[in-house]
């Protein structure tokens, strides 16, 4: 405290570098959050579609193309473990919000679903559903290294 300030001058000063401190100490959080709070993988997958038809049921080979987000343990406000985009390649796109991972299985759904699917990260092994009665998608995925 200089010889002219006030106790009140030397009180705001103090409090301005204490809000400046926590000002970005909070930003720094920010951003750390969003650079490293997610870990993306993009996996390619190969199988059969499977689905009923008033025939029975009928397959084909099908290629999907699936884009996984993990949340990082410290992303304490998400309300899943991550998020999935599964795009088929003869057609369709498919968000699903609710993941939740146990070691190395991925249980795949949605707000109004569940337990639409699953996806091993060891054998890469997917088993999709990509709505309630749409059919079902078995494959295996290889994790892209781009």
């Amino acid at each position: 405290m200089s010889h002219t300030d006030t106790p009140i001058a030397a009180l705001f000063r103090s409090m301005a570098r204490f809000l400046g401190g926590l000002l970005l100490l909070i930003v720094a959080s920010v951003a750390i959050a969003i650079l490293f709070g997610v870990q993306r993988s993009v996996w390619d997958c190969e199988g059969k579609y499977v689905a009923s038809t008033q025939l029975g049921a009928e397959q084909w080979p099908e290629k999907a193309t699936m884009q996984l987000e993990r949340y990082r343990p410290f992303m304490v406000w998400a309300d899943s473990d991550g998020n999935a985009e599964v795009e088929f390649h003869r057609g369709g796109a498919n968000y699903f919000e609710d993941l939740e991972i146990a070691g190395n299985a991925v249980r795949i759904g949605s707000s109004a679903h569940p337990n639409l699917g699953s996806f091993s990260l060891l054998s890469g092994t997917l088993n999709l559903s990509p709505g309630i009665g749409l059919g079902w998608f078995e494959g295996e995925c290889k994790e892209r290294r781009d």
